[in-house]
Protein backbone atom coordinates (compact mmCIF):
# COMPACT_ATOMS: atom_id res chain seq x y z
CA UNK A 1 0.00 0.00 0.00
CA UNK A 2 2.94 2.10 0.71
CA UNK A 3 4.23 1.71 -2.55
CA UNK A 4 0.93 2.26 -4.16
CA UNK A 5 0.65 5.41 -2.41
CA UNK A 6 4.44 6.42 -3.29
CA UNK A 7 3.56 6.20 -7.05
CA UNK A 8 0.61 7.60 -6.95
CA UNK A 9 1.98 10.94 -5.40
CA UNK A 10 5.09 10.21 -7.87
CA UNK A 11 2.74 10.52 -10.90
CA UNK A 12 0.76 13.37 -9.44
CA UNK A 13 3.98 15.35 -9.36
CA UNK A 14 4.96 14.29 -12.68
CA UNK A 15 1.45 15.40 -14.10
CA UNK A 16 2.09 18.84 -11.71
CA UNK A 17 5.14 19.40 -13.33
CA UNK A 18 4.37 18.80 -17.24
CA UNK A 19 0.84 20.89 -17.09
CA UNK A 20 3.00 24.00 -15.75
CA UNK A 21 5.59 22.78 -18.12
CA UNK A 22 2.83 22.96 -21.12
CA UNK A 23 1.44 26.06 -19.46
CA UNK A 24 4.38 27.78 -19.85
CA UNK A 25 4.22 27.17 -23.48
CA UNK A 26 0.91 28.43 -23.55
CA UNK A 27 2.36 31.91 -22.36
CA UNK A 28 4.14 33.12 -25.13
CA UNK A 29 3.24 35.40 -27.44
CA UNK A 30 2.09 34.55 -30.66
CA UNK A 31 4.69 33.95 -33.09
CA UNK A 32 4.97 36.41 -36.58
CA UNK A 33 3.62 33.89 -39.29
CA UNK A 34 1.29 31.01 -39.69
CA UNK A 35 3.82 28.53 -40.28
CA UNK A 36 5.72 29.51 -36.52
CA UNK A 37 1.93 29.54 -35.37
CA UNK A 38 1.33 26.19 -36.27
CA UNK A 39 4.46 24.45 -35.28
CA UNK A 40 3.79 25.84 -32.18
CA UNK A 41 0.81 24.41 -31.95
CA UNK A 42 2.04 21.08 -32.27
CA UNK A 43 4.88 21.94 -29.74
CA UNK A 44 2.02 22.38 -27.16
CA UNK A 45 -0.19 19.68 -28.24
CA UNK A 46 3.24 17.57 -27.73
CA UNK A 47 3.61 18.77 -23.93
CA UNK A 48 -0.17 18.19 -23.35
CA UNK A 49 0.12 14.66 -24.48
CA UNK A 50 2.89 13.69 -21.63
CA UNK A 51 0.66 15.74 -19.03
CA UNK A 52 -2.04 13.04 -20.11
CA UNK A 53 0.23 10.38 -20.08
CA UNK A 54 0.90 11.00 -16.64
CA UNK A 55 -2.14 11.78 -15.27
CA UNK A 56 -3.54 8.12 -17.50
CA UNK A 57 -0.60 6.02 -16.19
CA UNK A 58 -1.51 7.11 -12.21
CA UNK A 59 -5.14 5.03 -13.18
CA UNK A 60 -3.20 2.23 -13.53
CA UNK A 61 -2.42 2.01 -10.20
CA UNK A 62 -5.71 1.59 -9.50
CA UNK A 63 -6.17 -1.60 -11.05
CA UNK A 64 -6.22 -4.10 -8.59
CA UNK A 65 -9.20 -2.93 -7.27
CA UNK A 66 -10.54 -2.38 -11.08
CA UNK A 67 -9.00 -4.67 -13.34
CA UNK A 68 -11.24 -3.35 -15.87
CA UNK A 69 -9.68 -0.20 -15.85
CA UNK A 70 -5.98 -1.73 -16.52
CA UNK A 71 -5.87 -2.26 -19.94
CA UNK A 72 -7.88 1.19 -20.77
CA UNK A 73 -5.07 3.06 -19.31
CA UNK A 74 -2.94 1.22 -20.34
CA UNK A 75 -4.34 2.00 -24.21
CA UNK A 76 -5.17 5.49 -23.65
CA UNK A 77 -1.84 6.64 -22.26
CA UNK A 78 0.42 4.73 -24.61
CA UNK A 79 -2.06 6.60 -27.31
CA UNK A 80 -1.03 9.49 -25.88
CA UNK A 81 2.59 8.95 -25.38
CA UNK A 82 2.88 8.14 -29.48
CA UNK A 83 0.82 10.98 -30.32
CA UNK A 84 3.48 13.66 -28.70
CA UNK A 85 5.89 11.92 -30.38
CA UNK A 86 4.29 12.67 -33.92
CA UNK A 87 3.24 15.83 -32.63
CA UNK A 88 6.64 17.08 -32.28
CA UNK A 89 7.80 15.48 -35.63
CA UNK A 90 4.51 17.74 -37.28
CA UNK A 91 5.91 20.75 -35.60
CA UNK A 92 9.72 20.16 -36.75
CA UNK A 93 7.97 19.48 -40.51
CA UNK A 94 5.61 22.55 -40.42
CA UNK A 95 8.14 24.86 -38.91
CA UNK A 96 10.84 24.03 -41.60
CA UNK A 97 8.13 23.93 -44.25
CA UNK A 98 8.62 20.01 -45.46
CA UNK A 99 5.57 19.47 -46.67
CA UNK A 100 7.02 16.82 -48.91
CA UNK A 101 6.91 14.08 -46.18
CA UNK A 102 3.28 14.45 -46.90
CA UNK A 103 1.88 14.36 -43.24
CA UNK A 104 -1.64 14.70 -43.14
CA UNK A 105 -4.82 14.00 -41.15
CA UNK A 106 -5.21 10.38 -41.95
CA UNK A 107 -1.40 10.06 -41.13
CA UNK A 108 -2.45 10.44 -38.09
CA UNK A 109 -5.30 8.78 -37.42
CA UNK A 110 -3.35 5.50 -38.92
CA UNK A 111 -0.47 6.34 -36.86
CA UNK A 112 -3.61 6.17 -33.53
CA UNK A 113 -5.00 3.26 -35.41
CA UNK A 114 -1.65 1.11 -35.26
CA UNK A 115 -0.89 2.30 -31.89
CA UNK A 116 -3.91 0.99 -30.58
CA UNK A 117 -4.19 -2.34 -32.44
CA UNK A 118 -0.72 -3.01 -31.22
CA UNK A 119 -1.34 -2.08 -27.08
CA UNK A 120 -4.21 -3.95 -27.56
CA UNK A 121 -2.58 -7.42 -29.36
CA UNK A 122 0.77 -7.09 -26.74
CA UNK A 123 -1.92 -5.95 -23.91
CA UNK A 124 -0.78 -9.06 -21.84
CA UNK A 125 3.02 -9.31 -23.06
CA UNK A 126 4.70 -6.31 -21.04
CA UNK A 127 8.22 -6.66 -22.68
CA UNK A 128 7.15 -7.06 -26.19
CA UNK A 129 4.74 -3.90 -25.56
CA UNK A 130 7.12 -2.13 -23.45
CA UNK A 131 9.57 -2.58 -26.84
CA UNK A 132 7.95 -1.67 -29.74
CA UNK A 133 5.71 1.34 -28.74
CA UNK A 134 9.06 3.16 -27.89
CA UNK A 135 10.64 1.91 -30.94
CA UNK A 136 7.73 3.19 -32.73
CA UNK A 137 8.46 6.18 -31.08
CA UNK A 138 11.97 6.45 -31.59
CA UNK A 139 10.87 6.67 -35.40
CA UNK A 140 8.99 9.47 -35.23
CA UNK A 141 11.68 11.56 -33.56
CA UNK A 142 14.50 10.22 -35.58
CA UNK A 143 12.68 11.40 -38.53
CA UNK A 144 12.33 14.95 -36.98
CA UNK A 145 15.68 15.12 -35.76
CA UNK A 146 16.80 14.25 -39.49
CA UNK A 147 14.43 17.17 -40.79
CA UNK A 148 16.00 19.38 -38.42
CA UNK A 149 19.17 19.18 -40.27
CA UNK A 150 17.89 19.42 -43.84
CA UNK A 151 18.40 22.32 -45.34
CA UNK A 152 14.85 24.51 -45.33
CA UNK A 153 12.95 25.89 -48.09
CA UNK A 154 13.87 29.36 -49.45
CA UNK A 155 10.38 31.10 -47.96
CA UNK A 156 11.80 30.20 -44.38
CA UNK A 157 13.54 32.52 -42.54
CA UNK A 158 17.43 32.01 -42.19
CA UNK A 159 17.93 29.44 -39.16
CA UNK A 160 19.07 31.16 -35.41
CA UNK A 161 20.55 30.22 -32.32
CA UNK A 162 17.30 28.60 -31.30
CA UNK A 163 17.51 26.33 -33.74
CA UNK A 164 20.49 24.94 -32.66
CA UNK A 165 19.04 24.30 -29.17
CA UNK A 166 15.83 22.50 -30.96
CA UNK A 167 18.37 20.07 -32.33
CA UNK A 168 20.15 19.25 -29.45
CA UNK A 169 17.17 19.07 -27.76
CA UNK A 170 15.52 16.48 -30.15
CA UNK A 171 19.17 14.76 -29.92
CA UNK A 172 18.82 14.60 -25.99
CA UNK A 173 15.28 13.57 -26.35
CA UNK A 174 16.40 10.60 -28.30
CA UNK A 175 19.14 9.98 -26.09
CA UNK A 176 16.37 9.31 -23.26
CA UNK A 177 13.87 7.51 -25.26
CA UNK A 178 16.55 5.50 -25.99
CA UNK A 179 18.01 5.03 -22.54
CA UNK A 180 14.55 4.71 -20.59
CA UNK A 181 12.79 2.66 -22.65
CA UNK A 182 14.39 0.64 -24.83
CA UNK A 183 17.60 -0.36 -23.18
CA UNK A 184 15.91 -0.40 -19.43
CA UNK A 185 13.18 -2.95 -20.44
CA UNK A 186 15.06 -6.06 -19.72
CA UNK A 187 15.52 -4.24 -16.05
CA UNK A 188 11.65 -2.85 -15.36
CA UNK A 189 10.60 -6.66 -16.58
CA UNK A 190 12.33 -7.41 -13.83
CA UNK A 191 10.97 -5.17 -11.33
CA UNK A 192 11.87 -1.75 -11.38
CA UNK A 193 8.21 0.15 -11.26
CA UNK A 194 7.12 1.47 -14.44
CA UNK A 195 5.45 4.45 -12.95
CA UNK A 196 9.24 5.47 -11.51
CA UNK A 197 10.88 5.13 -14.84
CA UNK A 198 7.59 7.19 -16.51
CA UNK A 199 8.00 9.74 -14.34
CA UNK A 200 11.77 10.70 -14.83
CA UNK A 201 11.46 10.20 -18.72
CA UNK A 202 8.06 12.14 -19.35
CA UNK A 203 8.92 14.41 -16.73
CA UNK A 204 13.15 15.04 -18.39
CA UNK A 205 11.51 15.53 -21.97
CA UNK A 206 8.86 18.10 -20.92
CA UNK A 207 12.01 20.14 -19.96
CA UNK A 208 13.77 19.41 -22.95
CA UNK A 209 11.46 20.20 -24.99
CA UNK A 210 9.87 23.12 -22.73
CA UNK A 211 13.40 24.83 -22.92
CA UNK A 212 13.63 24.51 -26.77
CA UNK A 213 10.00 25.81 -27.49
CA UNK A 214 10.75 29.02 -25.10
CA UNK A 215 14.41 29.06 -27.12
CA UNK A 216 13.46 28.64 -30.86
CA UNK A 217 10.49 31.26 -30.43
CA UNK A 218 12.39 33.52 -27.87
CA UNK A 219 15.03 33.78 -30.93
CA UNK A 220 12.28 34.00 -33.42
CA UNK A 221 11.23 37.33 -31.60
CA UNK A 222 13.82 38.57 -31.15
CA UNK A 223 14.62 38.02 -34.94
CA UNK A 224 11.98 39.69 -35.60
CA UNK A 225 12.56 42.87 -33.58
CA UNK A 226 15.79 43.08 -35.26
CA UNK A 227 14.43 43.02 -38.60
CA UNK A 228 11.47 45.91 -37.76
CA UNK A 229 14.47 47.49 -36.21
CA UNK A 230 15.97 47.39 -39.75
CA UNK A 231 13.22 47.75 -41.80
CA UNK A 232 11.98 51.09 -43.34
CA UNK A 233 8.11 51.02 -41.97
CA UNK A 234 6.92 53.17 -44.61
CA UNK A 235 8.44 51.12 -48.25
CA UNK A 236 9.82 47.69 -46.34
CA UNK A 237 12.56 48.15 -47.13
CA UNK A 238 15.37 48.38 -44.90
CA UNK A 239 16.76 51.59 -43.80
CA UNK A 240 20.08 52.68 -42.67
CA UNK A 241 20.53 51.21 -39.45
CA UNK A 242 21.77 48.17 -41.23
CA UNK A 243 24.51 49.86 -42.55
CA UNK A 244 26.91 49.57 -40.10
CA UNK A 245 26.42 45.67 -40.10
CA UNK A 246 27.07 45.05 -43.76
CA UNK A 247 30.62 43.41 -44.49
CA UNK A 248 32.93 45.61 -46.77
CA UNK A 249 32.32 42.96 -49.78
CA UNK A 250 28.33 43.83 -49.56
CA UNK A 251 28.42 45.51 -52.88
CA UNK A 252 30.30 46.20 -55.87
CA UNK A 253 28.90 49.24 -56.73
CA UNK A 254 26.74 51.40 -54.67
CA UNK A 255 23.96 53.53 -56.45
CA UNK A 256 22.58 56.70 -54.52
CA UNK A 257 18.82 58.08 -55.75
CA UNK A 258 17.15 60.97 -55.23
CA UNK A 259 13.83 62.03 -56.47
CA UNK A 260 13.79 65.07 -58.18
CA UNK A 261 11.38 67.98 -56.75
CA UNK A 262 9.69 65.82 -54.43
CA UNK A 263 9.09 69.33 -51.55
CA UNK A 264 6.85 70.09 -54.78
CA UNK A 265 4.96 67.40 -54.07
CA UNK A 266 4.60 67.66 -50.72
CA UNK A 267 3.62 70.83 -51.06
CA UNK A 268 1.09 70.99 -53.69
CA UNK A 269 -0.70 67.84 -53.25
CA UNK A 270 -0.11 67.25 -49.20
CA UNK A 271 2.33 64.03 -47.28
CA UNK A 272 -0.08 61.67 -47.89
CA UNK A 273 0.70 61.99 -51.90
CA UNK A 274 4.28 62.19 -51.07
CA UNK A 275 4.19 59.01 -48.66
CA UNK A 276 2.52 57.41 -51.42
CA UNK A 277 5.15 58.40 -54.42
CA UNK A 278 7.82 57.34 -52.09
CA UNK A 279 6.61 53.91 -51.27
CA UNK A 280 5.85 53.51 -55.65
CA UNK A 281 9.49 54.44 -56.18
CA UNK A 282 10.51 51.98 -53.62
CA UNK A 283 8.64 49.50 -55.75
CA UNK A 284 10.25 50.51 -58.59
CA UNK A 285 13.38 50.43 -57.35
CA UNK A 286 13.12 46.43 -55.97
CA UNK A 287 11.75 45.42 -59.46
CA UNK A 288 14.68 47.21 -61.49
CA UNK A 289 17.20 45.20 -59.21
CA UNK A 290 18.27 41.63 -58.83
CA UNK A 291 17.53 39.36 -56.18
CA UNK A 292 21.19 39.64 -55.05
CA UNK A 293 21.23 43.37 -54.57
CA UNK A 294 20.09 45.17 -51.67
CA UNK A 295 17.57 48.31 -51.53
CA UNK A 296 18.01 50.37 -48.31
CA UNK A 297 15.91 54.34 -47.32
CA UNK A 298 18.77 56.13 -45.92
CA UNK A 299 15.78 58.75 -45.32
CA UNK A 300 13.08 60.92 -46.98
CA UNK A 301 12.81 60.34 -50.89
CA UNK A 302 16.42 59.68 -50.99
CA UNK A 303 17.40 55.65 -51.30
CA UNK A 304 20.67 53.54 -51.65
CA UNK A 305 21.02 50.84 -54.00
CA UNK A 306 23.91 48.12 -53.32
CA UNK A 307 24.77 46.06 -56.57
CA UNK A 308 26.82 42.68 -55.89
CA UNK A 309 28.87 41.06 -58.74
CA UNK A 310 28.42 44.35 -61.40
CA UNK A 311 30.99 45.87 -63.13
CA UNK A 312 30.56 49.74 -63.59
CA UNK A 313 29.67 49.35 -67.20
CA UNK A 314 26.94 46.82 -66.09
CA UNK A 315 25.84 48.81 -63.34
CA UNK A 316 25.71 51.87 -65.56
CA UNK A 317 23.74 50.34 -67.93
CA UNK A 318 20.97 48.90 -64.97
CA UNK A 319 20.45 52.53 -63.74
CA UNK A 320 20.10 54.39 -66.86
CA UNK A 321 17.21 52.07 -67.70
CA UNK A 322 16.31 52.59 -64.35
CA UNK A 323 15.88 56.19 -64.57
CA UNK A 324 14.39 55.97 -68.05
CA UNK A 325 11.95 53.29 -66.51
CA UNK A 326 11.03 56.15 -63.52
CA UNK A 327 10.45 58.88 -65.75
CA UNK A 328 7.77 56.96 -68.07
CA UNK A 329 5.93 55.56 -65.04
CA UNK A 330 2.48 57.37 -64.66
CA UNK A 331 1.20 57.68 -60.78
CA UNK A 332 -2.19 58.10 -60.02
CA UNK A 333 -2.93 59.41 -56.43
CA UNK A 334 -6.33 59.24 -55.56
CA UNK A 335 -7.40 60.64 -59.33
CA UNK A 336 -4.73 63.00 -59.57
CA UNK A 337 -1.97 61.98 -61.75
CA UNK A 338 2.07 62.19 -60.80
CA UNK A 339 4.77 62.60 -63.14
CA UNK A 340 8.15 61.72 -61.60
CA UNK A 341 11.66 61.60 -62.01
CA UNK A 342 15.47 60.59 -60.15
CA UNK A 343 18.37 61.59 -60.00
CA UNK A 344 21.18 58.53 -59.68
CA UNK A 345 25.33 58.74 -58.36
CA UNK A 346 26.94 55.44 -59.47
CA UNK A 347 30.39 54.83 -57.53
CA UNK A 348 32.14 51.20 -57.87
CA UNK A 349 33.30 50.39 -54.28
CA UNK A 350 37.30 49.36 -55.54
CA UNK A 351 39.52 50.08 -53.07
CA UNK A 352 37.53 52.40 -50.99
CA UNK A 353 35.41 50.55 -47.96
CA UNK A 354 31.71 50.66 -48.27
CA UNK A 355 31.01 53.95 -46.02
CA UNK A 356 33.64 55.85 -48.40
CA UNK A 357 32.14 54.75 -51.78
CA UNK A 358 28.33 55.91 -50.34
CA UNK A 359 29.86 59.15 -49.77
CA UNK A 360 31.44 59.44 -52.97
CA UNK A 361 27.99 58.04 -54.30
CA UNK A 362 26.00 60.90 -52.61
CA UNK A 363 28.30 63.64 -53.80
CA UNK A 364 27.96 61.84 -57.16
CA UNK A 365 24.49 62.38 -57.15
CA UNK A 366 24.34 66.18 -56.02
CA UNK A 367 26.38 66.56 -59.35
CA UNK A 368 23.54 65.11 -60.88
CA UNK A 369 21.20 67.33 -59.38
CA UNK A 370 23.24 70.21 -60.09
CA UNK A 371 23.04 69.39 -63.43
CA UNK A 372 19.19 69.30 -64.37
CA UNK A 373 18.08 66.09 -62.90
CA UNK A 374 16.77 63.01 -64.56
CA UNK A 375 20.33 61.89 -64.80
CA UNK A 376 22.96 59.28 -63.50
CA UNK A 377 26.62 60.31 -62.93
CA UNK A 378 29.30 58.21 -62.29
CA UNK A 379 32.79 57.90 -61.22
Amino acid sequence: MQDSNLLLMLNAIGTACTVLLAHSAFQLPAPATMQQKRALRYFRLALVGWALAFAIGSLQLFSANWPALRPVSILFANLTYCSSYFCILVAVATRYQYSAIGIRTWHYAALLALCSMLVIALLDNFLLRNLLIPTLCTLLLGLALRLSYLPAKATVQPRHRGDQYLRLSLLLLLLNLLLTNLLMVPLTASGIPTSTRLLMFILLNGILLTSAINSIFHYDLTEKIRHEGQTDALTGVYNRKILPQLQPQAADCVLMADLDHFKRINDTYGHDAGDYVIQQFAVLLQHAIRPADTVIRMGGEEFLILLRQTDISAAQQITERLCRQVAATALNFKGTPLQITASFGLCPVGQHDLTQAVQQADQLLYLAKQQGRNRLVRS
